[in-house]
Protein backbone atom coordinates (compact mmCIF):
# COMPACT_ATOMS: atom_id res chain seq x y z
CA UNK A 1 0.00 0.00 0.00
CA UNK A 2 2.50 2.35 0.81
CA UNK A 3 4.62 1.85 -1.88
CA UNK A 4 1.67 2.60 -4.56
CA UNK A 5 1.10 5.70 -2.04
CA UNK A 6 4.81 6.80 -3.11
CA UNK A 7 4.43 6.45 -6.52
CA UNK A 8 1.05 8.79 -6.25
CA UNK A 9 2.46 11.03 -4.29
CA UNK A 10 5.88 11.31 -6.18
CA UNK A 11 3.75 12.31 -9.29
CA UNK A 12 1.74 14.42 -7.85
CA UNK A 13 4.49 16.34 -6.35
CA UNK A 14 5.73 17.05 -10.08
CA UNK A 15 2.59 17.76 -11.39
CA UNK A 16 1.48 20.64 -8.96
CA UNK A 17 4.73 21.78 -7.08
CA UNK A 18 7.72 21.45 -9.90
CA UNK A 19 9.96 18.36 -11.49
CA UNK A 20 11.63 15.82 -9.60
CA UNK A 21 15.34 15.18 -10.16
CA UNK A 22 17.13 12.86 -7.82
CA UNK A 23 15.91 9.94 -5.80
CA UNK A 24 17.46 7.96 -3.44
CA UNK A 25 15.98 4.75 -1.60
CA UNK A 26 16.70 3.84 2.16
CA UNK A 27 17.06 -0.10 2.91
CA UNK A 28 13.69 0.52 4.89
CA UNK A 29 11.92 1.80 1.30
CA UNK A 30 11.60 5.44 2.50
CA UNK A 31 12.29 7.64 -0.75
CA UNK A 32 14.37 10.80 -0.61
CA UNK A 33 14.04 13.11 -3.46
CA UNK A 34 14.54 17.05 -4.65
CA UNK A 35 11.62 18.87 -6.38
CA UNK A 36 12.46 21.69 -8.39
CA UNK A 37 9.73 24.80 -8.13
CA UNK A 38 8.82 26.81 -11.25
CA UNK A 39 11.36 29.59 -10.09
CA UNK A 40 14.28 27.03 -10.34
CA UNK A 41 14.57 26.78 -6.30
CA UNK A 42 15.18 22.96 -5.06
CA UNK A 43 14.43 21.59 -1.94
CA UNK A 44 14.69 18.05 -0.36
CA UNK A 45 12.06 16.00 0.80
CA UNK A 46 11.35 12.69 2.28
CA UNK A 47 8.59 10.23 1.69
CA UNK A 48 7.60 7.69 4.21
CA UNK A 49 7.33 4.49 3.29
CA UNK A 50 5.38 3.55 6.51
CA UNK A 51 3.28 6.31 6.86
CA UNK A 52 3.32 7.44 3.31
CA UNK A 53 3.98 11.16 4.38
CA UNK A 54 6.04 13.74 2.99
CA UNK A 55 8.35 16.17 5.01
CA UNK A 56 10.61 18.52 3.62
CA UNK A 57 14.20 18.42 5.29
CA UNK A 58 15.71 21.60 4.31
CA UNK A 59 14.70 24.85 6.10
CA UNK A 60 12.89 28.32 4.42
CA UNK A 61 15.60 29.21 1.59
CA UNK A 62 15.95 32.38 0.06
CA UNK A 63 12.51 33.31 -1.89
CA UNK A 64 15.01 34.65 -4.82
CA UNK A 65 15.78 31.29 -5.75
CA UNK A 66 18.73 31.34 -6.01
CA UNK A 67 19.37 29.39 -2.90
CA UNK A 68 18.33 25.53 -3.60
CA UNK A 69 19.44 22.39 -2.47
CA UNK A 70 22.03 20.57 -5.18
CA UNK A 71 20.91 16.97 -6.40
CA UNK A 72 23.67 15.52 -4.29
CA UNK A 73 21.40 13.79 -1.03
CA UNK A 74 22.21 10.31 0.70
CA UNK A 75 21.04 8.67 3.54
CA UNK A 76 23.39 7.95 6.24
CA UNK A 77 24.39 4.20 7.23
CA UNK A 78 21.53 3.39 9.41
CA UNK A 79 19.02 5.63 7.93
CA UNK A 80 18.42 7.89 10.56
CA UNK A 81 19.97 11.08 9.23
CA UNK A 82 20.27 12.32 5.75
CA UNK A 83 23.77 13.96 4.18
CA UNK A 84 23.03 16.75 1.47
CA UNK A 85 24.64 19.61 -0.58
CA UNK A 86 22.77 23.18 -0.58
CA UNK A 87 23.42 26.55 -1.41
CA UNK A 88 21.46 27.33 1.60
CA UNK A 89 23.20 29.84 4.40
CA UNK A 90 25.98 31.53 2.15
CA UNK A 91 24.14 33.06 -1.53
CA UNK A 92 26.27 30.91 -4.13
CA UNK A 93 28.11 29.02 -2.06
CA UNK A 94 27.02 25.11 -1.44
CA UNK A 95 27.73 23.58 1.74
CA UNK A 96 27.61 20.02 3.44
CA UNK A 97 24.49 19.52 5.77
CA UNK A 98 23.37 16.61 7.90
CA UNK A 99 19.45 16.43 8.51
CA UNK A 100 18.33 14.17 12.12
CA UNK A 101 15.01 12.40 10.72
CA UNK A 102 14.11 11.81 13.97
CA UNK A 103 14.55 15.63 15.74
CA UNK A 104 13.96 17.48 12.30
CA UNK A 105 17.79 19.38 13.21
CA UNK A 106 19.47 20.46 10.42
CA UNK A 107 23.55 21.02 11.08
CA UNK A 108 26.29 22.53 8.88
CA UNK A 109 29.25 19.90 9.04
CA UNK A 110 31.78 22.23 7.33
CA UNK A 111 33.83 25.27 8.75
CA UNK A 112 34.08 28.13 6.32
CA UNK A 113 35.32 27.84 2.52
CA UNK A 114 37.93 29.61 1.15
CA UNK A 115 36.49 31.63 -0.92
CA UNK A 116 35.31 31.02 -4.15
CA UNK A 117 35.50 26.83 -3.54
CA UNK A 118 32.07 25.04 -2.56
CA UNK A 119 30.84 21.23 -2.03
CA UNK A 120 29.91 19.80 -5.19
CA UNK A 121 28.67 15.92 -3.96
CA UNK A 122 28.18 13.65 -0.79
CA UNK A 123 28.50 9.89 -1.11
CA UNK A 124 28.13 7.97 2.70
CA UNK A 125 29.82 4.37 2.76
CA UNK A 126 28.11 1.70 4.63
Amino acid sequence: MARSRSHLHLALAALLVGSIGTVAVAKKGDLLYDVRNPDFQTDLFLLSAKTGQSTKLNPILNPDGSESVNQSFAFGPKGKVVFYVADQDVDGTRELYRADLKSGTVTKLNGTLVAGSQINNVRVAD
